[in-house]
């Protein structure tokens, strides 16, 4: 079956089916069959094909690990249109803490069948480490603005750190692009490592 065809499959509504397709930006491979897409153009189409019951949950397991960074980014972006749009409750099951940041308003961390911790992202993943000397490149996920600073939030690795801006350092950066957090005694400083 075709793209669309794969939709259809599911529930007769065309209209639907279109809208998906086109808040994915799958609408121009309607006609193509999944086995000719790409990994991110498959998972995609999965799910459109997930929302076409239009339901009030839905569960994902790691839905983006078999993806590149730049394919991840943007289908985090869609997940999170679509969950506005179907104003679906959506539980999934991620490794990954800036897809955490992003796609969460609440996390839940097992350990061997038990919740170990409850709460936001920020509050969950957040970690600092004391004043050691470091530089190490991540992604900016967000800067938020609190009274007069400005706080940069990165993903390095598999944690998540603040670092305080001023106003003119939270101008040069941007959300998405890759930096460098370094630090000497007790000032980080965060760098664009524009590419």
């Amino acid at each position: 079956m075709s793209v669309l065809e794969n939709l259809l499959f599911v529930r007769n509504d065309k209209k639907l089916a279109m809208s998906l397709l086109e808040m994915t930006q799958m609408a121009e491979l309607q006609t193509r069959v999944p086995q000719s897409l790409s990994g991110g153009q498959k998972q995609r189409v999965s799910l459109c094909r997930a929302m076409m019951n239009r339901p009030k949950l839905l569960l994902m397991d790691e839905p983006l690990s078999a993806l590149d960074p730049s394919m991840r980014t943007k289908l985090q972006h869609e997940i999170l249109t679509l969950h506005k749009e179907f104003k679906t409750t959506t539980i999934m099951v991620s490794h990954d803490p800036s897809e955490i940041y992003r796609l969460s308003n609440r996390v839940i961390v097992l350990s061997q069948g038990k919740v170990i911790q409850d709460g936001d992202a920020k509050g969950v993943l957040l970690r600092t480490q004391g004043s050691q000397k470091f530089s190490f490149e991540g992604e900016l996920l967000d800067i938020i603005k609190v009274d007069v600073i400005y706080i940069a939030i990165v993903s390095i690795g598999q944690q998540i750190v603040e670092v305080v801006l001023d106003e003119s350092e939270a101008k040069e950066l941007h959300v998405g692009e890759v930096v460098s957090v370094s630090t000497k005694a007790f000032s980080p400083i965060i760098q664009s490592l524009k590419r």
